[in-house]
């Protein structure tokens, strides 16, 4: 073992102190980020995909109904020679039907869509806090080490 030992890079341990100080820095503001798409993708799916369809689904419903009931109303007659093809009437009515089973599937798609988001969401929640773990706690212990032992060196440097 060398009695004396070599401390002429002390700026370049600096220099990787600050940069694993901004690694640490950069990752928890890319951490925040990330959460918060991860919130916005969320809420879009639950809110803004589902509640437009459910939406959309009762309208269809209402349009169902109104264009059925036409049709009863065309169809219903006093005698037999006042009988009418109702033609225009049942044209809507396959549309307003076709319209409504379009939102209903949508809507179930929708609601499958957004199980399996969050059911892949939780999956990645662990490696999320790890990163998390990592930059709050192991990162900063290891920068305070260093910290400690870049003084440790900058006074035995001061002694020689």
């Amino acid at each position: 073992m060398a009695d004396r030992a070599d401390v002429r890079s002390l700026e370049q341990l600096e220099e990787f102190l600050r940069r694993t100080e901004a690694m640490r820095g950069g990752l928890l503001k890319e951490l925040e980020a990330l959460g918060l798409e991860l919130r916005r993708m969320s809420h879009w799916l639950s809110e803004e995909v589902i509640g437009y369809w459910r939406d959309e689904l009762t309208k269809a419903q209402r349009r169902f109904a109104e264009c059925r009931d036409s049709l009863s109303r065309c169809l219903s007659s006093v005698r037999a020679d006042e009988q009418r093809p109702c033609t225009d009437e049942k044209k809507r009515l396959r549309i307003a039907e076709q319209r409504l089973e379009l939102c209903q599937q949508k809507l179930r798609v929708s609601q499958a869509a957004l199980a399996f988001w969050e059911a892949e969401r939780n999956k990645q929640r662990s490696y999320i806090v790890r990163c998390r773990d990592l930059a709050e706690s192991d990162l900063r212990v290891a920068c305070e080490h260093l910290r400690g032992q870049i003084e440790t060196l900058h006074t035995y440097a001061n002694l020689r």
